[in-house]
C-alpha cells in the first residue's frame, strides 16, 4: 500500500525506494527459477510515484519475466502474485500461501 513519501523506504540512502528495497527479492527470485542470467532489464514508472512500477527482466534462456508493483490498488487483493507460464501449464501462487497448477 501507500507509503508517505517522507518515510525511510523512500530514502535511497536507508531504504533504497521500493525497487532496491523490496521488489530485489522477486528479481532474485525470477533468476532462480529460471537459473540463466538477466541479459536485459527495462523499467517502467510513473515519475510522480515510485511506488508503482513494472520492471520486465529478458533472460539468457529466452524467458521473460515482468514484476508489477503496484501500491495504488485495493489491500483485499493478494500482496504477492506469482504466476508462472511454460511448458503448456500454468502455476499461480497467492501470498506464498495458495499454489495451484492449471
Amino acid at each position: 500500500g501507500y507509503i508517505d513519501k517522507d518515510h525511510w523506504i523512500h530514502n535511497i540512502n536507508i531504504g533504497g525506494g521500493r525497487l532496491i528495497g523490496e521488489a530485489c527479492h522477486f528479481v532474485d527470485y525470477l533468476r532462480f527459477l529460471d537459473n540463466s542470467k538477466i541479459i536485459k532489464m527495462k523499467i517502467l514508472s510513473n515519475s510522480n510515484n515510485k511506488d508503482n512500477f513494472t520492471l520486465t527482466l529478458e533472460f539468457e534462456s529466452g524467458s521473460i519475466g515482468n514484476i508489477h508493483y503496484f501500491s495504488n490498488g485495493s489491500k483485499s487483493f493478494p500482496k504477492e502474485r506469482i504466476e508462472i507460464f511454460g511448458d503448456q501449464k500454468i502455476i499461480m501462487m497467492e501470498n506464498f500461501k495458495k499454489l495451484r497448477f492449471l
